[in-house]
């Protein structure tokens, strides 16, 4: 039997990550649905299986933006300047109309999406068809890291998952420069 992760019945935050001005606190969820909602309910609500960004303040806020999976998790993310990173096992982005297919607002977004800092909208490739970032799902990418040079993801191999950011034979890690 080999190692597994659990799907837990409930809202669950797996990563979070500071703007680089400590003014924003960025959150990857897990929990399938949240728990006052039919499994499968849309549109979404709650923070179950999305992205999410919160004002730093020690006052009581709501989020500035919710950006869900469609019922995949998110396991690690990451912030520069310019985007909100976000990766786990998740197909999808912009998907709060459907659990388990892409719904009518949203994307293509294997395994990492990059989001609008201010907006939560995801990056799009130049056709505007998919995600700009993709990477082989696996059970999904445990941490990232933003640096001056770019975006470092670990992650598994799980069922020979390889790629990330279009390159293959990446078992585990990979690095996103900056361009």
């Amino acid at each position: 039997m080999g190692w597994q992760r659990r799907q837990p019945a409930g809202f669950y935050i797996q990563a979070a990550a500071w703007s680089p001005n400590d003014s924003t606190i960025y959150i990857g969820t897990t929990g399938y649905h949240p728990w006052n909602e039919p499994t499968g309910a849309t549109p979404r609500t709650g923070l179950c299986d999305a992205a999410a960004a919160f004002p730093a303040t020690q006052a009581s806020v709501l989020h500035d933006w919710v950006n869900y999976t469609g019922c995949d998790s998110l396991y690690s993310a990451a912030a520069d300047a310019n985007a909100a990173y976000f990766a786990g096992h998740e197909r999808f982005s912009m998907n709060p109309d459907d659990c388990d297919a892409l719904g009518p607002t949203a994307y293509n977004a294997p395994g990492i999406e990059g989001l609008s800092p201010s907006t939560g909208a995801l990056y799009v490739n130049s056709a505007g068809t998919a995600g700009y970032y993709s990477r082989d799902r696996g059970l999904g990418a445990d941490d990232m890291l933003a640096t001056s040079a770019g975006l470092w993801i670990a992650s598994d191999n799980f069922d020979g998952s390889q790629m990330c950011g279009g390159v293959t034979n990446l078992s585990g890690i990979c690095f996103l420069p900056y361009n």
